[in-house]
């Protein structure tokens, strides 16, 4: 991973972060998905999407998810 790809990363998390508190989930969501795909390692992102689903009321997806992505 070179530095541009670590720019593009942080960049996606701070958009990711800004839509998360306007309520914009479903935008926030798909900015921390590319960059579980870009990055899978970043446990806080993880962290993030679960608490997105919490706020949605997808108790059932959250669990789906941690599982499905626990290491």
């Amino acid at each position: 991973m070179n530095q541009q790809d670590i720019n593009h990363i942080n960049k996606l998390k701070k958009k990711g972060d800004e839509y998360y508190t306007l309520d914009y989930y479903n935008e926030a969501l798909e900015c921390y998905f590319e960059i579980i795909k870009l990055m899978p390692d970043q446990f806080i992102i993880y962290y993030n999407i679960g608490h997105i689903f919490a706020k949605q009321g997808k108790y059932k997806k959250i669990l789906q998810y941690c599982y499905k992505n626990k290491s």
